[in-house]
Protein backbone atom coordinates (compact mmCIF):
# COMPACT_ATOMS: atom_id res chain seq x y z
CA UNK A 1 0.00 0.00 0.00
CA UNK A 2 2.87 2.41 1.03
CA UNK A 3 4.69 1.76 -2.31
CA UNK A 4 1.82 2.02 -4.28
CA UNK A 5 0.72 5.29 -2.60
CA UNK A 6 4.60 6.67 -2.81
CA UNK A 7 5.03 5.82 -7.00
CA UNK A 8 1.34 7.48 -7.25
CA UNK A 9 2.61 10.74 -5.84
CA UNK A 10 5.10 11.78 -8.68
CA UNK A 11 2.20 10.55 -11.06
CA UNK A 12 -0.04 13.60 -9.03
CA UNK A 13 2.74 16.36 -9.16
CA UNK A 14 3.25 15.98 -12.78
CA UNK A 15 -0.68 16.36 -13.23
CA UNK A 16 -0.82 19.05 -11.19
CA UNK A 17 1.90 21.42 -13.21
CA UNK A 18 -0.02 20.28 -16.45
CA UNK A 19 -3.34 21.23 -15.57
CA UNK A 20 -4.44 18.02 -15.79
CA UNK A 21 -5.58 16.69 -12.16
CA UNK A 22 -8.85 18.44 -12.23
CA UNK A 23 -7.85 19.30 -8.70
CA UNK A 24 -6.58 23.55 -7.31
CA UNK A 25 -3.54 23.80 -5.34
CA UNK A 26 -5.44 23.94 -2.07
CA UNK A 27 -7.19 20.36 -2.84
CA UNK A 28 -4.08 19.01 -3.80
CA UNK A 29 -2.17 20.18 -0.93
CA UNK A 30 -4.89 19.01 1.35
CA UNK A 31 -4.66 15.40 0.02
CA UNK A 32 -0.54 15.57 -0.15
CA UNK A 33 -0.88 16.26 3.72
CA UNK A 34 -3.00 13.45 3.86
CA UNK A 35 -0.51 10.87 1.92
CA UNK A 36 1.97 12.25 4.46
CA UNK A 37 -0.14 11.29 7.90
CA UNK A 38 -0.73 8.25 5.98
CA UNK A 39 2.38 7.23 5.39
CA UNK A 40 4.19 8.11 8.80
CA UNK A 41 0.97 5.53 10.07
CA UNK A 42 1.76 2.67 7.72
CA UNK A 43 5.90 3.29 8.81
CA UNK A 44 4.63 3.24 12.69
CA UNK A 45 2.23 0.32 11.90
CA UNK A 46 5.30 -1.43 10.55
CA UNK A 47 8.09 -0.79 13.48
CA UNK A 48 5.40 -2.12 15.72
CA UNK A 49 4.92 -5.12 14.27
CA UNK A 50 8.56 -5.76 13.89
CA UNK A 51 10.46 -8.45 15.52
CA UNK A 52 13.68 -10.11 14.52
CA UNK A 53 13.98 -14.09 15.99
CA UNK A 54 17.03 -15.44 16.65
CA UNK A 55 15.82 -18.33 19.23
CA UNK A 56 12.17 -18.86 20.70
CA UNK A 57 13.22 -18.75 24.46
CA UNK A 58 12.58 -15.56 26.59
CA UNK A 59 13.62 -14.35 29.62
CA UNK A 60 16.48 -13.37 30.94
CA UNK A 61 20.14 -13.63 29.90
CA UNK A 62 22.84 -13.81 32.50
CA UNK A 63 26.15 -12.86 31.23
CA UNK A 64 29.37 -12.13 33.00
CA UNK A 65 27.07 -10.37 36.07
CA UNK A 66 25.40 -8.44 33.56
CA UNK A 67 21.55 -9.00 33.20
CA UNK A 68 20.21 -8.75 29.68
CA UNK A 69 16.67 -8.62 28.36
CA UNK A 70 16.30 -11.85 26.01
CA UNK A 71 13.79 -9.36 23.66
CA UNK A 72 14.68 -5.49 23.38
CA UNK A 73 12.36 -3.76 21.16
CA UNK A 74 11.45 -6.77 19.60
CA UNK A 75 14.58 -8.04 18.82
CA UNK A 76 15.60 -10.87 20.22
CA UNK A 77 19.70 -11.09 22.02
CA UNK A 78 21.43 -13.93 19.84
CA UNK A 79 22.53 -16.50 22.66
CA UNK A 80 24.03 -19.24 20.60
CA UNK A 81 27.43 -20.57 20.83
CA UNK A 82 29.21 -18.15 19.11
CA UNK A 83 26.89 -14.55 20.33
CA UNK A 84 28.02 -16.10 23.67
CA UNK A 85 31.55 -16.09 23.42
CA UNK A 86 31.24 -13.12 21.36
CA UNK A 87 29.61 -10.89 24.01
CA UNK A 88 32.18 -12.44 27.17
CA UNK A 89 35.43 -11.83 24.74
CA UNK A 90 34.12 -7.80 24.09
CA UNK A 91 33.18 -7.28 27.44
CA UNK A 92 36.39 -8.08 28.79
CA UNK A 93 38.26 -5.64 26.23
CA UNK A 94 35.77 -3.08 26.10
CA UNK A 95 34.41 -0.44 28.99
CA UNK A 96 31.00 -0.74 29.90
CA UNK A 97 30.02 2.86 27.90
CA UNK A 98 31.51 1.59 24.18
CA UNK A 99 29.74 -2.27 25.37
CA UNK A 100 26.66 -0.76 26.07
CA UNK A 101 27.06 1.49 22.80
CA UNK A 102 27.39 -1.78 20.42
CA UNK A 103 24.87 -3.60 21.93
CA UNK A 104 21.72 -0.26 20.98
CA UNK A 105 24.53 -0.44 17.74
CA UNK A 106 23.00 -4.20 16.81
CA UNK A 107 19.12 -3.66 18.25
CA UNK A 108 19.16 -0.44 15.65
CA UNK A 109 20.72 -2.23 13.18
CA UNK A 110 18.27 -5.17 13.56
CA UNK A 111 15.30 -3.20 13.73
CA UNK A 112 16.14 -1.47 10.20
CA UNK A 113 16.54 -4.20 8.92
CA UNK A 114 13.35 -5.90 9.67
CA UNK A 115 11.83 -2.52 8.77
CA UNK A 116 13.45 -2.61 5.12
CA UNK A 117 12.38 -6.32 4.71
CA UNK A 118 16.61 -7.09 4.66
CA UNK A 119 18.04 -10.68 4.34
CA UNK A 120 20.53 -11.09 6.75
CA UNK A 121 21.98 -13.18 9.66
CA UNK A 122 21.77 -11.66 12.91
CA UNK A 123 23.74 -13.31 14.97
CA UNK A 124 26.34 -12.30 12.33
CA UNK A 125 25.56 -8.41 12.49
CA UNK A 126 25.29 -9.05 16.60
CA UNK A 127 29.05 -10.55 16.55
CA UNK A 128 29.86 -7.30 14.07
CA UNK A 129 28.27 -4.48 16.62
CA UNK A 130 30.11 -6.12 19.24
CA UNK A 131 33.39 -6.25 17.77
CA UNK A 132 32.85 -2.53 15.81
CA UNK A 133 34.98 -0.36 17.66
CA UNK A 134 37.11 -3.18 19.63
CA UNK A 135 40.11 -1.55 17.60
CA UNK A 136 40.17 1.76 20.42
CA UNK A 137 41.41 -0.83 23.07
CA UNK A 138 44.44 -0.06 25.00
CA UNK A 139 46.40 -3.40 22.89
CA UNK A 140 46.61 -1.08 19.89
CA UNK A 141 48.11 1.40 21.05
CA UNK A 142 50.95 1.05 18.79
CA UNK A 143 49.21 -0.36 16.13
CA UNK A 144 50.04 1.76 12.68
CA UNK A 145 46.73 0.67 11.61
CA UNK A 146 42.72 2.58 10.98
CA UNK A 147 41.00 1.34 14.15
CA UNK A 148 38.09 0.08 11.76
CA UNK A 149 40.78 -2.04 10.91
CA UNK A 150 42.24 -3.53 13.65
CA UNK A 151 38.54 -3.70 14.91
CA UNK A 152 37.73 -6.31 11.69
CA UNK A 153 40.82 -8.11 12.37
CA UNK A 154 40.15 -8.72 15.84
CA UNK A 155 36.57 -9.98 14.46
CA UNK A 156 38.13 -12.00 12.18
CA UNK A 157 40.52 -13.67 14.34
CA UNK A 158 37.87 -14.02 16.60
CA UNK A 159 35.40 -15.73 14.05
CA UNK A 160 38.18 -18.06 12.48
CA UNK A 161 39.20 -19.30 16.01
CA UNK A 162 35.34 -20.44 16.19
CA UNK A 163 35.74 -21.62 12.84
CA UNK A 164 32.86 -20.22 11.07
CA UNK A 165 32.74 -20.33 7.55
CA UNK A 166 35.05 -17.93 5.59
CA UNK A 167 32.46 -16.04 3.46
CA UNK A 168 30.86 -14.98 6.88
CA UNK A 169 34.15 -13.94 8.37
CA UNK A 170 34.61 -11.56 5.32
CA UNK A 171 31.01 -10.30 5.26
CA UNK A 172 31.58 -9.43 8.95
CA UNK A 173 35.23 -8.06 8.41
CA UNK A 174 34.20 -5.67 5.63
CA UNK A 175 31.14 -4.42 7.69
CA UNK A 176 33.40 -3.53 10.39
CA UNK A 177 36.11 -1.97 7.87
CA UNK A 178 33.55 0.33 6.56
CA UNK A 179 31.48 1.02 9.47
CA UNK A 180 32.66 4.87 9.66
CA UNK A 181 33.43 5.61 5.74
CA UNK A 182 29.73 7.08 4.69
CA UNK A 183 28.60 7.05 1.53
CA UNK A 184 29.32 3.21 0.80
CA UNK A 185 28.22 0.67 3.02
CA UNK A 186 23.92 1.45 2.28
CA UNK A 187 25.28 0.31 -1.45
CA UNK A 188 26.31 -2.65 -0.47
CA UNK A 189 25.32 -6.32 1.26
CA UNK A 190 22.58 -6.16 4.11
CA UNK A 191 25.21 -6.89 6.71
CA UNK A 192 27.69 -3.73 5.70
CA UNK A 193 24.82 -1.62 5.09
CA UNK A 194 22.62 -2.51 8.84
CA UNK A 195 26.16 -1.66 10.78
CA UNK A 196 26.62 1.15 9.48
CA UNK A 197 23.11 2.33 9.78
CA UNK A 198 22.89 1.17 13.52
CA UNK A 199 26.12 3.19 14.29
CA UNK A 200 24.93 6.56 12.56
CA UNK A 201 21.47 5.79 14.30
CA UNK A 202 23.35 5.32 17.98
CA UNK A 203 26.31 8.04 17.81
CA UNK A 204 24.65 11.13 15.79
CA UNK A 205 20.99 10.30 15.57
CA UNK A 206 20.43 9.19 11.94
CA UNK A 207 16.76 8.20 10.83
CA UNK A 208 15.71 9.02 14.62
CA UNK A 209 12.25 9.33 13.82
CA UNK A 210 12.16 6.45 11.95
CA UNK A 211 12.06 4.31 15.16
CA UNK A 212 9.03 5.27 17.41
CA UNK A 213 10.02 6.55 20.84
CA UNK A 214 8.83 3.20 22.62
CA UNK A 215 11.41 1.65 20.63
CA UNK A 216 14.35 4.28 21.54
CA UNK A 217 13.51 4.14 25.56
CA UNK A 218 13.31 0.36 25.59
CA UNK A 219 16.56 0.11 23.67
CA UNK A 220 18.06 2.76 26.37
CA UNK A 221 16.94 1.24 29.19
CA UNK A 222 17.87 -1.59 28.62
CA UNK A 223 21.72 -0.48 27.56
CA UNK A 224 21.86 3.01 29.17
CA UNK A 225 23.31 5.75 27.25
CA UNK A 226 25.10 7.43 30.58
CA UNK A 227 25.23 11.15 31.37
CA UNK A 228 27.60 12.72 29.30
CA UNK A 229 27.95 9.88 25.99
CA UNK A 230 28.18 12.03 23.43
CA UNK A 231 31.67 13.64 25.24
CA UNK A 232 32.75 10.75 26.53
CA UNK A 233 32.20 8.73 23.44
CA UNK A 234 34.22 11.56 21.33
CA UNK A 235 36.85 10.92 24.49
CA UNK A 236 37.29 7.16 23.85
CA UNK A 237 37.38 8.03 20.00
CA UNK A 238 40.20 10.81 21.07
CA UNK A 239 41.88 7.81 22.68
CA UNK A 240 42.34 5.37 20.27
CA UNK A 241 43.40 7.06 18.13
CA UNK A 242 46.10 9.91 19.31
CA UNK A 243 48.93 7.70 18.77
CA UNK A 244 48.03 7.14 14.79
CA UNK A 245 46.89 10.19 13.75
CA UNK A 246 48.45 10.18 10.11
CA UNK A 247 45.45 7.27 9.96
CA UNK A 248 42.42 9.98 10.38
CA UNK A 249 43.32 10.93 6.89
CA UNK A 250 39.80 11.10 4.35
CA UNK A 251 37.72 10.34 7.39
CA UNK A 252 35.33 11.43 9.76
CA UNK A 253 38.19 10.23 12.40
CA UNK A 254 39.84 13.80 11.78
CA UNK A 255 37.11 15.44 13.01
CA UNK A 256 37.57 13.66 16.99
CA UNK A 257 41.20 14.42 16.50
CA UNK A 258 40.68 17.93 15.51
CA UNK A 259 38.10 18.60 18.42
CA UNK A 260 40.43 16.82 20.49
CA UNK A 261 43.83 18.27 20.45
CA UNK A 262 44.70 21.34 19.95
CA UNK A 263 48.21 20.64 18.26
CA UNK A 264 46.94 18.62 15.77
CA UNK A 265 46.86 18.96 11.96
CA UNK A 266 44.82 17.55 9.65
CA UNK A 267 46.40 16.11 6.33
CA UNK A 268 44.77 18.58 3.63
CA UNK A 269 43.94 16.29 0.42
CA UNK A 270 44.88 19.11 -1.86
CA UNK A 271 48.02 20.28 -0.33
CA UNK A 272 49.62 16.52 -0.60
CA UNK A 273 49.12 16.95 -4.25
CA UNK A 274 50.23 20.33 -4.98
CA UNK A 275 53.20 19.69 -2.78
CA UNK A 276 53.75 16.50 -4.08
CA UNK A 277 57.48 15.95 -6.08
CA UNK A 278 55.76 16.29 -9.65
CA UNK A 279 56.92 19.37 -11.14
CA UNK A 280 53.91 20.13 -13.04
Amino acid sequence: MFRGARRAMPRALQALKTGKSGVDAHGFHRAYSGFLMLRQSILHSALLRCTVHSSTWPGIIRRGGVNMNKNVAGVDIPDGVLARAAFEYVRGIEPELLLHHALRVFLFAALIGCKEALAFDIELLYVSALFHNAGLNGRYAHSPNRFEIDSANAAREFLRRHRADESATAQVWTAIALHTTPGIPEHMPPLVALLSAGVQMDVRGARYHEFIAQQRNDIVQAFPRERGFKTKLIEAYARGMEHRPETTFGTVNADVLDRWDPDYRRLNFCGLVLGSEWPH
